[in-house]
């Protein structure tokens, strides 16, 4: 279905859940670029909107995890699975450490390709993405583990 014969009310209630959800929430593009990110994730990683955006997910990503994180994401990216979830740590804008549980899926177009555009569910484009869900677990310091 087109963004454009879903209900202006369908559309404002996934802005709203976007905007108010407790989880931290992301589009990105394939290559780990975000395309947005709801309020939520920009507080538990202590980055802005527009800091964020734009910003490739290596960049607050603990590198130590990244291996498996990649791994599992070319298997979905592939089709060999529909998703995946992960603990992994992050890096906060101000250094600190955070854990977090990862849920990532890709946006599918009706044919099975993947969409992607700057507002799901808004405005045109093909671009392939991924959705990116991050429940914060807890903070620690960095000595700490």
């Amino acid at each position: 279905m087109s963004s454009q014969a879903l209900p202006a009310q369908a559309r404002q209630l996934f802005h709203y859940l976007f905007e108010q959800a407790s989880l931290g929430i992301a589009v990105e593009d394939l290559e780990g670029k975000l395309l947005l990110a709801n309020p939520a994730l920009c507080s538990m990683l202590g980055y802005s909107e527009d800091e964020l955006c734009g910003m490739n997910c290596s960049q607050f990503a603990n590198p130590e995890d990244s291996q498996d994180d990649w791994a599992l994401f070319q298997q979905l990216r592939a089709g060999v699975i529909d998703k995946y979830s992960l603990e992994k740590r992050y890096v906060r804008k101000d250094g600190a450490q955070l854990w977090g549980r990862l849920n990532v899926s890709l946006w599918r177009n009706g044919d099975g390709g993947c969409k992607d555009n700057r507002w799901p569910m808004g405005g045109a484009g093909q671009r392939q993405c991924k959705i990116m869900l991050l429940v914060a677990l807890r903070e620690w310091d960095k000595g700490a583990f």
